[in-house]
């Protein structure tokens, strides 16, 4: 849990704050709406945005001075903000979220202020982004920050245009760009129209395309996406799936037997473009593979040779492990003799408990007095009793809270004694040795030891 400082504490005051986090207030709003790629709203009753906001702000400008520890900074708040007990606690004396999608809101908000305000450099930036990478649920609303920064990473100036983008960035480098972006899981590939973003079902780009995505799984998807779209757009007609020569509004399928980039008359389908593009994919996958599973076997055999070496450099540690697994053996035995004579004691005692279930206050006399007399003789010393309880609740199964409880009660002498007479049908010596008063029968009294 975090204690934040209170930069904003009503509505009034977030709607007056200053930028970056005016617009970190106004992402983070639309996400009370609807979750990144199909995911869950956020809670705008639980998770309050005047509170988010100043937890944004306030771990912002600490990370802003902290140079040096930036990493360790960031996990000390990253780790402190999520809630053990998956709970939310909405105050700035003690904030915290109870999911992992609530973490990266809050850290995407943060980036996003750094970033905006190059208050910290690239490598800062990238190490978080790399950080929040590795935690799958809170990636896909960390990047919903990321994603409003791209094209625009100057700090507080009004973001240009798509057009204004398009005239000074050439289509190549923006292609580039956009596959990255798929790549670094920048792009939400469920909202593009995907013959635009292959310039009408063009093979060149759909190639390239294709052999820029790294992840074989997204490929899939992707291929998937294109395949679908241009099975519904060329029902529609739609003129981005006719060839260039037949791209006129007014073209009938009378012009020509085959106006369709795919498909038709004679040529190959979208489908059967794509199945190529993968035969070739799969071939070099497993030429590569072939040849990490060479670099591996020569890491495996040297790693082996190194076990090796490092087996014979000391005699002194083969002697140390073996003393140390016989010391193992022998703690394991003995607390293997300790379980059975346990086990032969409670089912001694479950016997006679059945043959005397009349007897009152048996349960408390056998937790207080088994626990305080029985205890030091299995070799446990503490002088508090209730520092008994954890350890005797494990050995003999009592309710921890219980045992404290009946520990710490006073038992009378008449109540030691019956304890006492118990016990002496069992062992005579465990009697004399719980109550010195007591006498039993003749036969018993003869058993038992003598006291001084």
């Amino acid at each position: 849990m975090l204690k934040i400082q209170a930069f904003y504490r009503t509505k009034e005051e977030l709607e007056k704050a200053s930028e970056p986090y005016k617009s970190v207030a106004t992402i983070l709003d639309k996400l009370y709406l609807k979750g990144p790629q199909n995911s869950k709203a956020l809670s705008y009753e639980r998770f309050k945005n005047t509170t988010a906001v100043s937890c944004i702000r306030d771990i912002a400008e600490d990370l802003a001075k902290s140079r040096v520890s930036f990493v360790s900074r960031m996990k000390t708040f990253w780790f402190s903000l999520l809630n053990p007990n998956k709970q939310f606690t909405d105050n700035f004396d003690n904030y915290s979220v109870p999911f992992e999608y609530y973490q990266g809101t809050i850290f995407g908000g943060v980036y996003f202020a750094l970033a905006k305000q190059k208050s910290v450099d690239d490598e800062c930036l990238d190490m978080m982004a790399s950080f929040v990478s590795s935690y799958s649920e809170a990636q896909p609303y960390f990047n919903v920050f990321k994603i409003s920064l791209i094209g625009d990473i100057r700090p507080l100036t009004p973001r240009r245009s798509t057009n204004t983008v398009s005239k000074e960035t050439g289509i190549k480098t923006l292609r580039i760009q956009f596959i990255q972006g798929l790549n670094d899981n920048l792009v939400q590939i469920n909202a593009i129209d995907w013959a635009d973003a292959t310039m009408g079902f063009d093979r060149s780009v759909m190639k390239e395309i294709f052999w820029g995505i790294e992840d074989d799984k997204l490929l899939r998807k992707v291929t998937q996406k294109i395949i679908k779209t241009w099975n519904r757009l060329v029902k529609e007609k739609d003129n981005r799936c006719l060839m260039p020569a037949h791209g006129a509004t007014n073209i009938t399928l009378a012009t020509s037997l085959d106006p369709w980039k795919f498909g038709g008359l004679t040529r190959e389908t979208i489908n059967k473009f794509f199945d190529d593009l993968w035969v070739e994919r799969n071939a070099r996958n497993t030429y590569a593979t072939f040849g990490l599973e060479e670099k591996a076997l020569e890491q495996k055999k040297e790693s082996a040779s190194k076990v090796d070496i490092d087996t014979t450099i000391s005699e002194d540690d083969k002697s140390e492990t073996v003393n140390s697994n016989k010391e193992t053996e022998r703690l394991q035995e003995e607390l293997a003799n300790v379980i059975a004579e346990r086990d032969k004691l409670a089912d001694e005692l479950n016997a006679y408990m059945e043959r005397n279930q009349n007897r009152r206050g048996i349960n408390r006399l056998l937790t207080a007095h088994l626990g305080i007399k029985l205890a030091p003789k299995l070799g446990i010393k503490f002088t508090n009793k209730k520092d008994l309880a954890p350890m005797l609740s494990k050995l003999f199964g009592w309710g921890r809270n219980s045992l404290e409880k009946q520990m710490s009660q006073l038992i009378s002498n008449e109540e030691e004694l019956e304890l006492a007479d118990i016990f002496g049908e069992l062992s005579p010596e465990l009697a004399k040795y719980i109550c010195k008063n007591w006498e039993g029968t003749p036969s018993q009294k003869d058993e038992a030891p003598q006291t001084e």
